[in-house]
């Protein structure tokens, strides 16, 4: 089964508008998108919410599209399989969740300029509380090489440095934000 790579670059705004202009000339079709994340995890696991197997996510999207996913840590807990199908109500989500024994923990606010470059889906990120971002997506079987992939293509393309590079997704990050981890 494929799993999500992702690999991420902490940036500043100087940098931010350097790798979106070489990017623009990448993918002249890029997106841009307003989304807001909540996640629910089992109301076992909250407050502690320090390891949590597996989380459920309902994504806005620019207040028309809405999906629900399931996220599950896999091997080296910095990759996922995520399940994710578009739903017509957040609403009704929300409460199905909660019915069946999820509260939701946390919300996440971004907006994302959005790129396809290759095989790989290239995300800037404005992260509300978080600041700024580059994250590189890419789907695969062996987590070792997709990650490898990513980071040849981010540092030798976009110039990141591998020091900019962080190992926690949003969601961890902003668990150590509110002092949860």
């Amino acid at each position: 089964m494929k799993k999500e790579v992702e690999v991420k670059y902490k940036i500043s705004a100087d940098k931010y508008e350097h790798i979106k202009n070489i990017l623009e000339k990448m993918d002249k079709e890029f997106n841009y998108l307003e989304q807001k994340d909540s996640y629910y995890c089992q109301t076992d696991f909250f407050p502690n919410i320090k390891s949590i197997p597996y989380l459920l996510r309902i994504r806005e999207e620019n207040n028309k599209n809405t999906w629900m996913a399931y996220k599950a840590l896999v091997e080296d807990r910095s990759s996922w399989v995520e399940l994710e199908t578009g739903v017509e109500s957040p609403f009704i989500i929300d409460e199905i969740f909660q019915k069946i024994g999820h509260c939701k923990f946390m919300e996440i606010k971004k907006r994302r300029l959005s790129f396809h470059v290759g095989s790989f889906e290239i995300n800037l990120d404005d992260v509300d509380k978080l600041g700024l971002f580059i994250e590189g997506e890419f789907f695969h079987e062996d987590i070792s090489y997709g990650k490898k992939k990513i980071i040849d293509f981010m540092e030798n393309n976009l110039g990141l440095s591998p020091k900019n590079r962080i190992n926690d997704g949003y969601v961890n990050l902003m668990k150590k934000y509110y002092g949860y981890i």
